[in-house]
């Protein structure tokens, strides 16, 4: 069985979000997972939404219901 991809989708939108995308990638990271970020400007096309077995969601209530509508089909779980 192969490790889990996290991907984290961000709001480019909101000033904070990319700080903390970061540094959640970063605490991943020293765990030894892999994390995948990107915003949610490029979601549509972005390849770590096809290759993450979990998608974090930093941004609001929009950022969400954006990310649930990319990932669905995929069948990619969801935490925002």
């Amino acid at each position: 069985m192969s490790e889990a991809v996290i991907g984290i989708l961000y709001n480019h939108r909101i000033i904070q979000a990319h700080s903390l995308a970061e540094e959640i990638a970063a605490w991943m990271e020293q765990r030894r997972r892999q994390a995948l970020i990107c915003t949610t400007e490029d979601a549509p096309t972005a390849l770590c939404l096809r290759e993450t077995d979990l998608l974090v969601t930093l941004g609001g209530d929009g950022s969400i219901l954006r990310a649930a509508r990319i990932a669905a089909p995929y069948g990619t779980l969801l935490l925002g």
